[in-house]
């Protein structure tokens, strides 16, 4: 049976973007006290855009790390893509803000406002709505998969593991001391029983090493 949503998941996720959100922001409003005028800082924002192409790789990142692996092989990368819908919300919300923040108080006159800057986060045509949104997403789903495909591998690695380690337990039976003594059997054999269920026989007097017994 499938395991329902784990929140601590859901809070560790949304809290990866609201920190990077917060970080970026920083840097944004940081600048915007350094800079003498509107214009070097639409310039330094307009630098500052490649760094946001990269989105993609921060949702699949998000998602390997956050990846609830107890979920099943649909829901996993489902949940993971709903998460990076709303963490995605998130991070546009807190930039914007921030963006929008900084530029307000780097104006300084009337002929400047907060609409002469670049819009990070604007989408002209479907392909930039495609690559904003639904290239993010989809790697956030591709990120649970390969974090749960990981996982399972490990798992099924530490099993054949301990199976390897008790076949060597079983196979490493050490014969008994060669001046141990064992019963004698009407035959003229000298026999010792292990605790591992293993049967050693020799001549009896003959001080020779035993021999396992083994049953065909």
């Amino acid at each position: 049976m499938e395991s329902q949503p784990n929140y601590q998941v859901q809070v560790r996720t949304l809290s990866f973007y609201l920190s990077i959100a917060m970080i970026l922001s920083l840097i944004i409003y940081a600048e915007s006290w350094s800079t003498d005028n509107l214009g070097e800082y639409a310039l330094f924002i307009l630098l500052m855009k490649p760094i946001f192409s990269i989105i993609p790789l921060l949702t699949f990142a998000i998602a390997y790390i956050c990846n609830d692996d107890k979920m099943g092989w649909i829901k996993s990368p489902i949940f993971s893509m709903c998460l990076a819908v709303l963490g995605l919300i998130i991070f546009k919300l807190v930039v914007s803000s921030s963006l929008s923040i900084a530029i307000t108080a780097e104006s300084t006159n009337d002929e400047l406002s907060e609409d002469d800057g670049p819009e990070i986060f604007a989408f002209d045509s479907w392909p930039d709505f495609f690559i904003g949104w639904f290239v993010p997403v989809l790697s956030a789903g591709i990120g649970a998969l390969l974090s749960k495909s990981h996982n399972l591998f490990k798992v099924n690695l530490n099993e054949d593991k301990n199976v390897n380690v008790s076949k060597e337990k079983v196979q490493k039976t050490f014969a008994p001391s060669i001046d141990k003594v064992g019963r004698i059997s009407p035959d003229g054999y000298e026999w010792i029983d292990l605790e591992d269920g293993t049967q050693w026989f020799r001549i009896n007097g003959s001080g020779v090493p035993y021999e396992k017994y083994i049953n065909n």
